[in-house]
């Protein structure tokens, strides 16, 4: 027996315990093959290969990187991953010591440590651990965030908060006020117009080619909700609130529509300004002939003065507001997601200013300040540059120059070049930051439940393609909205993935989970 283990320590005596933990550092069981023990090795690296092969069947399973962010943020999945992590961090642990103690010789016949090999392996130990404290870091504020910012639903339609009611957004179409029409929806703008023009202008941008529609949620047998009108149609809202304003106005209003079919997307400006909007049940009770009596971009804030109105003190307005879009366009609002245009400027802040081709010079002489105490002079050059957080919002606010319809046209284009320069490489550093800034000025109904098959569309839509349209007047301000103006944009709105797309430029963009 003594003379197998002097055996067994005389072929061991060259192999290098610091080179035999570095090998199982990159492959746990690595080194203990390579100091002698080829079954030890190889039953150290089971738990390695089975997670390899786990991971390449999740995302086999999966559909891709997409299916699994699906996956991943369950609060239960992340919960899962870290206790995971933490498993995984104290097996590659003690693998790599292991691995340097084979390698020094059997016991009874081991050789010293020596100071060289143990900095090496106190040196790959926080090595280690370190990549595995990346790994909790991102799925404890990825947990943070999904739990923090969005809802659960009953997966029959939007989570509305703490209310328990998730009926659909929209009810039947109301149009009983009957004016002479003063709006008109334009077809896709090619970009910020002086004024409002009653002539339809180029198309701005062409949408992405047909490919297939998105398969239903896996394992549930049938599509989501939002699919069953073939479109996902979202509402995205920026809150006007802050200094030297009681409360919040939502001066940006847009729909974003996506078919299923072909994942073609646009944008759909609302405009703040629409005066006397057809209200839909239940709220048109409220008000004499079934308008709201003021502008659209104060509604939010009626609804929250509306106590009987569906919902609570945190979605009455947002109910409303969905319900009436949805009313005047012709579609059932299946999410919406809501920025205070304040956590904007943190948000673009954070992630190191966005990069944009202004189209044109801005100038504004008289642009509020974002804490109210009075105005300043606005300049933005023409050209591509990279704007801070407070100067996108005010390329995105100003309307002085031009109109409010020049305005939506340029929130569109901050929205798209947001859309396309999101890059988790670049986030991470910034993640329990963005998180914060996310639970502060972010609110969403979109529930945890309907994030996979959402994230599987948005992987299929390019950004660059998205087509662009504004509702513009004939004349008139504040723009009068009657029975044959609310048919136009319902007719916009249905109509605007007829006929062929255009032609496809590039491939899609996948910014969402590249580096």
């Amino acid at each position: 027996m003594d003379r197998r283990i002097s055996q067994a320590h005389t072929r061991r005596r060259e192999r290098s315990p610091a080179l035999a933990a570095f090998l199982s550092f990159l492959v746990p069981g690595l080194g203990q093959a390579w100091a002698g023990e080829g079954r030890r090795g190889l039953l150290v690296s089971l738990p390695f290969i089975a997670a390899i092969a786990l991971g390449a069947g999740t995302i086999v399973a999966a559909g891709g990187l997409i299916g699994v962010a699906g996956i991943v943020v369950d609060p239960a999945v992340l919960i899962l991953l870290l206790l995971l992590d933490v498993a995984f961090l104290v097996y590659r642990a003690w693998a790599i010591v292991d691995a340097q103690r084979v390698a020094r010789g059997p016991r009874g016949w081991r050789r010293p440590l020596k100071a060289g090999t143990a900095a090496v392996v106190a040196i790959l130990l926080v090595v280690t651990t370190a990549m595995h404290g990346v790994v909790g870091y991102v799925g404890w504020n990825g947990y943070d965030l999904v739990t923090g910012v969005f809802g659960h639903g009953s997966g029959e339609g939007p989570a509305w908060g703490d209310d328990g009611d998730t009926a659909a957004a929209t009810e039947e179409p109301s149009l009983e006020p009957t004016v002479e029409p003063s709006l008109e929806p334009a077809t896709p703008s090619a970009g910020p117009s002086d004024s409002p023009s009653e002539t339809p202008s180029a198309t701005l941008e062409p949408t992405l080619a047909p490919t297939p529609a998105p398969t239903p949620a896996p394992g549930s047998g049938k599509a989501p909700y939002w699919a069953k009108d073939g479109r996902l149609n979202l509402l995205l809202i920026g809150g006007d609130a802050g200094p030297g304003r009681w409360s919040l106005r939502t001066d940006t209003m847009m729909l974003l529509s996506v078919d299923l079919a072909t994942a073609r997307a646009a944008l759909f400006g609302i405009p703040r300004n629409l005066y006397k909007v057809p209200l839909p049940k239940p709220y048109a009770a409220s008000y004499a002939g079934g308008v709201f009596p003021d502008l659209l971009n104060a509604l939010w804030r009626a609804g929250q003065n509306h106590p009987k109105w569906p919902g609570n003190d945190k979605t009455r307005g947002y109910r409303a507001l969905s319900a009436t879009i949805g009313n005047i366009t012709g579609v059932s609002i299946d999410g919406i997601v809501s920025i205070d245009l304040n956590g904007f400027i943190r948000l673009v802040d954070a992630v190191g200013g966005v990069e944009i081709n202004v189209p044109y010079q801005i100038r504004d002489h008289y642009y509020p300040r974002e804490d109210g105490s009075g105005t300043r002079e606005l300049l933005i050059e023409p050209g591509l540059q990279r704007l801070d957080g407070s100067t996108l919002l005010a390329f995105a606010r100003t309307r002085h120059m031009d109109s409010d319809y020049g305005r939506m046209n340029r929130q569109q284009l901050v929205l798209k070049a947001i859309r396309k320069q999101i890059n988790p490489c670049t986030l991470l550093p910034r993640l329990p930051e963005l998180v914060k800034i996310a639970k502060d000025s972010l609110y969403t109904n979109i529930a945890l439940e309907d994030l996979p098959q959402m994230l599987a569309l948005a992987s299929k839509i390019s950004t660059g393609r998205i087509e662009s349209y504004a509702f513009t007047p004939t004349k008139g301000y504040p723009m009068t909205v009657t029975k044959a103006s609310v048919e136009k944009m319902r007719r916009a709105v249905r109509d605007a993935f007829k006929g062929d797309a255009p032609p496809k430029e590039g491939a899609p963009d996948l910014s969402l989970l590249s580096c």
